[in-house]
């Protein structure tokens, strides 16, 4: 049964060193059920004779209410699909990962197997009103500050993921409804990894193909690409020619993508689904894709909501037809749209989220 014909408490446990970018989209998510009156929602510090109820990128939701039993949520979203947080798994009732990848969720014990579902997809983005932390709970900006103070790689990774989150835009800048008009250009803006940012997989290979891609889309489209590398060390010393001729602000980078027809999305490291997918499903863009290697609850189908493509030459032949058939981007926009309304808008992903905790039943033992 829907959670929503219930009366329905959700607390979500934050701690300062949490990810607050990568959970923005939760707690947006969460924020708005709030405000339409569909949960009542409270922001805690995890109990102090359980502090595995949080990790940099994993968290607990607990839901309840009258006649519901509490269901504890958790939510993982590393990029690696074979890291999991064993504790999470010890107590959770519903486990919902990102990078959900059956083979590695197939190492795990049959308990833990039963728990893990993918949770979908994530990009950063807040309500309409100031970050969500800042405005609710001031206390745990000011913890996340002094951590940062203190110093050590941890700190730093801390201060980082603080400096992504605090100038996300709200959710409504990303859409763009597929009935409103798209300007005939291809955008992609990426960046490269350096060898320390990854501990599994060499980044070379991966870097290559990104500038390899960029190459072509701007010598084969040099009037209607637009995007390029971001202007890292890495990028300005070994591939001055491929860097960006657009902003790389969140906000200025989200105006210079958000009126292009197509949007070109390539895997992350450890074969992670970038945010900017979802983002170009909010803008209802035709989206030409690598493949998602990791699983999502409601599949994004080749050809419908996306178009993938094997090599650079596939991708340059894919945005050829969509520029010269009006009629096939329009189809896509309007199923990027929907898939987007349904799936992904913050909102709308949290409740299916909230609806599988309830609905998905106990464990095996």
């Amino acid at each position: 049964m829907p959670f929503m014909s219930r009366a329905v408490d959700v607390v979500c446990y934050i701690e300062a060193s949490q990810d607050l970018y990568a959970f923005s989209k939760l707690h947006t998510g969460l924020r708005l059920l709030a405000k339409s009156g569909e949960v009542s929602l409270r922001f805690s510090a995890p109990p102090k004779n359980q502090p595995f109820f949080c990790g940099y990128a994993s968290t607990i939701v607990a839901i309840g209410g009258q006649g519901l039993q509490t269901r504890l949520l958790a939510v993982d979203l590393y990029d690696r699909a074979d890291v999991f947080s064993h504790a999470l798994l010890g107590s959770c009732d519903v486990y919902l990962k990102r990078s959900y990848y059956c083979p590695d969720v197939a190492h795990l014990r049959a308990a833990a197997r039963d728990k893990i579902l993918p949770f979908g997809l994530n990009y950063a983005c807040r309500a309409i009103s100031a970050p969500i932390l800042a405005a609710i709970w001031p206390g745990l900006l000011m913890g996340s500050l002094r951590a940062v103070v203190e110093g050590s790689a941890a700190m730093r990774r801390r201060k980082q993921a603080l400096a992504q989150w605090l100038p996300s835009p709200p959710y409504r800048q990303f859409e763009h409804e597929s009935s409103l008009p798209l300007r005939p250009e291809i955008f992609f803006q990426t960046r490269l990894w350096t060898q320390a940012e990854s501990d599994t997989e060499p980044v070379e290979p991966f870097n290559e193909s990104r500038v390899a891609l960029v190459r072509a889309l701007r010598k084969h489209f040099p009037k209607n690409f637009r995007g390029g590398l971001i202007p890292t060390e890495t990028a300005r010393k070994h591939y001055p020619d491929t860097l960006t001729n657009q902003a790389t602000r969140p906000s200025e980078y989200l105006a210079a993508s958000k009126l292009s027809l197509i949007g070109i999305s390539t895997r992350g490291l450890h074969h992670s689904v970038p945010f900017k997918l979802p983002e170009y499903l909010a803008g209802s863009k035709c989206i030409i894709s690598e493949p998602l290697r990791n699983a999502l609850p409601n599949p994004l189908v080749n050809g419908r909501e996306i178009l993938e493509f094997d090599s650079v030459e596939h991708c340059l032949t894919l945005c050829e037809d969509i520029l010269a058939h009006p009629e096939h981007a329009s189809e896509l926009r309007h199923a990027a749209w929907k898939y987007y309304s349904a799936y992904v808008q913050p909102a709308a992903h949290v409740r299916n989220c909230l609806n599988t905790a309830l609905a998905h039943p106990a464990p095996k033992t």
